[in-house]
């Protein structure tokens, strides 16, 4: 009898023993990504033979990385995948020198299967293909200085990725290229700085993120500082390609404004502050656009200014400024997702 009774615990033992182990594989290695490159360039090749890296982490630490190849129909899959919620994942493609992927991606309870489609395109070097859809300019005004912020909406109307022909660096082409004014200070980039993925060029800069197809494809804003002469002082910005429409927004501190291919449609007051509004529309490429200041801001409406010199965050608040100024004025676009050198997407 008590032989009989330790062989039947230790039945239930290994049964129990078995389901614990049988419920945690499940749990970690039950999860599938799959998903299909599309090409989105007309006529284009083959998607087979791609190589698919799945990049795995848990909790910060990324874990070894798994790699696949796409079939013939540009399809991929991955197995075996934890569903556990501590495990992130995201896939990476680098097609034709442009790097392409996905979110960051994670199980929800119960699932175990993602389906990821990623699109790419084929190149182009031309940047004939490159027009701006909207600018904003915000100016606004410090003791001795303007403070100003540039958003630029990017389009590419072609079906191709724009990749730039140049290399500003190793394994990095020149895109978008921007000039500044020659007494600039300060120069603040979303989304990177100097050196990385921004390099200085003669008068300017240029960035190294590829621009997909498409309208408002692509964005760049960054912010600088010029020395201002309330006796009279021109800023004068030349337009880097074919340019649809655009809006200076200046704070209405006192200081007359004026632009030969601008319109002032009057002021406006967001958040506490006023600002006078300037459009104009089809300016083209290599057109110089001048704004002519005067006068010398009021003294409480100027030390109420933040100070780009000091608060770091700036170039955040611009941004905030400028969103809901264009939100205001009716000046909509599209939100952005970037994605480093090239896009993935979605859908």
């Amino acid at each position: 009898m008590g032989r009989m009774k330790k062989v039947y615990v230790s039945t239930i033992l290994l049964v129990l023993g078995f389901c614990l182990v049988s419920a945690r594989i499940f749990a970690q290695g039950q999860g599938v990504i799959e998903g299909q490159v599309v090409n989105g360039t007309a006529d284009a090749g083959s998607m087979e033979g791609l190589t698919i890296t799945l990049h795995v982490f848990v909790g910060m630490e990324e874990q070894t990385p798994r790699t696949t190849t796409t079939d013939a129909e540009g399809r991929f899959r991955f197995e075996g995948l934890s569903t556990e919620a501590d495990r992130v994942y995201t896939l990476h493609l680098d097609y034709q020198g442009v790097e392409y992927g996905s979110d960051l991606l994670t199980f929800s309870e119960g699932e175990t299967t993602l389906s990821i489609p990623i699109r790419v395109y084929e190149s182009i070097e031309s940047d004939e293909v490159v027009s701006i859809e909207r600018a904003h300019i915000f100016v606004d005004f410090q003791e001795d200085s303007l403070a100003v912020g540039e958003l630029y909406i990017f389009n590419n109307s072609s079906d191709r990725i724009y990749i730039g022909a140049e290399e500003v660096a190793e394994g990095q082409r020149g895109t978008l290229r921007l000039s500044l004014p020659p007494e600039a200070e300060g120069l603040t980039l979303e989304g990177g700085e100097l050196g990385q993925r921004f390099f200085e060029t003669d008068g300017g800069f240029v960035d190294t993120w590829s621009l997909p197809p498409g309208q408002a494809s692509g964005r760049l804003m960054f912010s600088y500082s010029l020395p201002y002469d309330p006796t009279g002082y021109d800023l004068t910005r030349e337009i880097p390609y074919p340019l649809k429409a655009i809006n200076v927004l200046v704070a209405d501190v006192g200081v007359d404004v004026t632009g030969e291919q601008l319109t002032l449609e009057g002021s406006r007051g967001v958040q506490g502050q006023s600002y006078l509004n300037l459009t104009g529309q089809n300016l083209g490429r290599g057109e110089r656009l001048t704004l002519h200041f005067s006068g010398s801001p009021a003294e409480e409406a100027r030390s109420a200014q933040p100070s780009p010199a000091k608060d770091r965050s700036f170039l955040r608040w611009v941004a905030l400024g400028l969103v809901v100024l264009a939100i205001g004025f009716a000046l909509s676009y599209p939100l952005l997702k970037r994605q480093p050198k090239g896009a993935g997407d979605k859908g």
